[in-house]
């Protein structure tokens, strides 16, 4: 497949289909289902913007580092949302952890003002 060409919604979909929460599908692999013989590295970005189109048009569609997945139990959605909220609070922690020890290290250097959640 050429890089200006679109994705196949419909194949794309139709692979999800067969993934769940245990049985995901990983980047590399949807990349040559979908004809990206060639390794590039906008391949990834391709197939991260059509899940997210995908999810913006209703298809409930999980990812984790183990790769993406078809959302299709109420338990699954459970455990995709509270892994989704345990990563919200790292992200906070790491940014409040990143934050004080700039302040340490520049006492005198002020930043620009960083909202507080």
């Amino acid at each position: 497949m050429k890089e200006k060409e679109v994705v196949n919604y419909d194949e794309l979909v139709r692979i999800l289909n067969n993934t769940d929460s245990s049985n995901k599908i990983i980047a590399p692999v949807l990349e040559e289902l979908l004809g990206y013989s060639e390794k590039k590295s906008n391949h990834n970005r391709i197939i991260r913007t059509a899940i997210k189109k995908l999810t913006d048009l209703g298809v409930v569609i999980g990812s984790s580092n183990r790769g993406y997945f078809k959302i299709k139990t109420p338990e699954e959605l459970r455990k995709y949302v509270q892994m989704l909220d345990h990563n919200i609070l790292g992200h906070k922690a790491r940014k409040r952890s990143v934050i004080s020890a700039w302040k340490k290290a520049h006492p005198y250097k002020h930043i620009l003002k960083i909202k507080k959640e």
